[in-house]
């Protein structure tokens, strides 16, 4: 069992007591079969910008593969979805590029296009 420095179990006990909960909206399975509303707002939402980051992610791979410099380019660029969250999974991708160098950058978003094309 993890020990906890005196002074945050402290400061913890006179937290107010934090819950969560979660509803399933919807989920599309591996065989593309479904359950729920795929029409609810946050559903459109997600699939959105899943559009989005899939056509970013081809469009960085096709650049890699002409160049470190038209990665690069290509890395920087802003994602179009409406919602930000593809952007912030590129933004991700941006700081492992800062951080580990583009080969890792491009082998991450491989993997993604291949996880994308298996589905």
């Amino acid at each position: 069992m993890a020990s906890f420095p005196r002074q945050f179990l402290k400061e913890l006990s006179r937290s107010p007591l934090l819950a969560a909960s979660s509803q399933v909206i919807f989920v599309q399975f591996a065989d593309r079969s479904t359950c729920g509303d795929p029409d609810d707002g946050r559903v459109t939402s997600l699939m959105d910008a899943r559009v989005a980051l899939l056509l970013a992610l081809k469009r960085i791979d096709k650049a890699a593969k002409i160049g470190e410099d038209k990665f690069l380019k290509a890395l920087d660029d802003k994602a179009t979805d409406r919602t930000g969250n593809a952007e912030g999974i590129l933004g991700y991708i941006r700081d492992m590029q800062k951080e580990k160098g583009s080969a890792a950058a491009i082998e991450y978003i491989r993997s993604m296009l291949d996880v994308a094309a298996s589905r």
